[in-house]
């Protein structure tokens, strides 16, 4: 995928190479389009996600019918601190991750565990966790952090340099003519 020029290319291949993948979420996108391209075994689905927070689980983006979904969603929104500031700076990123952190490692259980972020029973063992951010000043202002195992065990690492080397282009408004 990271050779992909626009949204367009990055589609085509999906479209043509779904089939062969277990179920995905595929999260893409540049400093003003993001996108979230879904696989469920049968059917493909991409949807244009608008600017803010958004949870992304095994099923749809910010899918309040998921337990864990509707559980990280109201620890965000319990910290009041993660509102997204307009004019957002590494910094404001920085505490937000550290919040985020904290809801990945998030272990209250439930009845049936359905809504517990942080899973360590099989067959719905947590096996990574990635938090990722767009921001509106420029790619110098966007971070990637994943881990691979449990948030609560392992740490996140920083990948933010892999998102400065590689950058969806922006398809060149089509050039007109006055004569």
């Amino acid at each position: 995928m990271l050779h992909q020029t626009n949204f367009d290319s990055i589609q085509s291949l999906v479209k043509k190479t779904a089939k062969f993948y277990k179920p995905f979420n595929l999260f893409y996108g540049n400093l003003i389009t993001s996108y979230l391209t879904s696989w469920n075994g049968k059917r493909l689905i991409t949807e244009k996600l608008s600017p803010g927070i958004h949870v992304i689980s095994t099923g749809d983006v910010d899918d309040l019918k998921n337990a864990k979904v509707r559980r990280a969603l109201e620890l965000v929104k319990k910290n009041q601190e993660t509102t997204m500031p307009q004019d957002i700076l590494p910094t404001d990123w920085r505490d937000l991750f550290f919040h985020l952190i904290q809801v990945c490692k998030d272990h209250e259980p439930e009845k049936d565990l359905k809504g517990t972020i942080c899973r360590h029973d099989k067959p719905v063992k947590t096996v990574a966790s990635s938090l990722f951010a767009l921001g509106n000043r420029g790619v110098n202002y966007s971070f990637f952090w994943h881990l691979v195992g449990n948030p609560c065990q392992a740490s996140y690492r920083d990948y933010t340099q892999l998102t400065r080397k590689v950058a969806v282009l922006q398809r060149a408004p089509a050039a007109t003519s006055t004569a």
